[in-house]
């Protein structure tokens, strides 16, 4: 049987050698001016949301033209909601989800449906789900 310790110790083991093997490399980024892609034919978590939310946007304001997908788009994917360069997009989920809801866009509802905290006794009970 396995215990949370040898758990832990099997995933600490993991992030080390992982770590090790990326250590020193150099970091890559897109360099020069940042472009909005529109990509509807392939979409990750983060694409596929911006997308389902910019749509319903656009609709409730009863504008249906790319320009004003596009001009939503740059709303929720940048920070402040222009597109300046390549860091100014909301790399991180979490980062997403606050400046998303400071610009009224979103709302955290967690409170006002019942969601109650969790706690987890170990790394082996989370999950990661898109």
């Amino acid at each position: 049987m396995k215990t949370s310790t040898s758990i832990n110790l099997k995933i600490e083991l993991r992030y080390k050698v992982h770590n090790y093997r990326f250590s020193g490399k150099n970091y890559y980024f897109v360099s020069g001016e940042e472009r909005l892609v529109v990509n509807f034919m392939g979409l990750d978590c983060t694409t596929y949301l911006e997308t389902v939310v910019a749509l319903t946007r656009i609709a409730k304001q009863g504008e249906f033209t790319f320009e004003a997908y596009a001009q939503e788009l740059e709303l929720i994917r940048y920070q402040e909601g222009i597109r300046k360069a390549y860091p100014s997009r909301l790399h991180y989920f979490s980062d997403w989800i606050f400046q998303n809801q400071e610009k009224g866009i979103l709302m955290d509802i967690t409170k006002a449906i019942g969601g109650l905290h969790s706690s987890f006794k170990n790394l082996s009970s989370l999950f990661f789900v898109c």
